[in-house]
């Protein structure tokens, strides 16, 4: 994808200070620059090790807002969203490679998640903004 920026001017004198200023920002976003980071992983076991590191992620960023008492907060609900959609891609993971042990460790960091015994709750959405991509051989 990519970022665009537009820079409004004014030829009056009256608007000289304020053009500087909009050019000058527009010289500084010109030297940004975006990259993307895709996980990736080999086999289906790198794949459940990624994605279980980021429902660990998931979860401590949820139990550190909750521990400040923020666990209301919009960003919260979102980490909870993204949480649950791991461990949704990480059940069909390990249903389609058959791994038994993978449905142990799910039930495991939905118990992480859990806190104060409510049901299982869901964590998405990020962190950092990252997508897990998850490609099986």
């Amino acid at each position: 994808s990519r970022t665009s920026v537009v820079i409004c001017c004014h030829k009056d004198d009256m608007h000289a200070d304020e053009t500087l200023q909009a050019l000058s920002f527009g010289e500084r976003c010109a030297m940004v620059t975006n990259r993307v980071h895709a996980a990736m992983a080999c086999s289906a076991t790198d794949a459940l090790a990624t994605i279980d590191a980021s429902l660990e992620e998931c979860a401590s960023q949820i139990r550190g807002l909750e521990g400040r008492g923020k666990g209301s907060l919009p960003a919260c609900e979102r980490l909870r969203q993204r949480h649950a959609a791991l461990q949704q891609k990480r059940r069909e993971l390990a249903k389609r490679t058959g791994a038994a042990t993978a449905a142990a460790a799910v039930t495991g960091a939905g118990a992480a998640a859990e806190g104060e015994g409510e049901e299982e709750r869901g964590v998405s959405g990020a962190s950092n903004s990252e997508n897990v991509g998850v490609a099986s051989t």
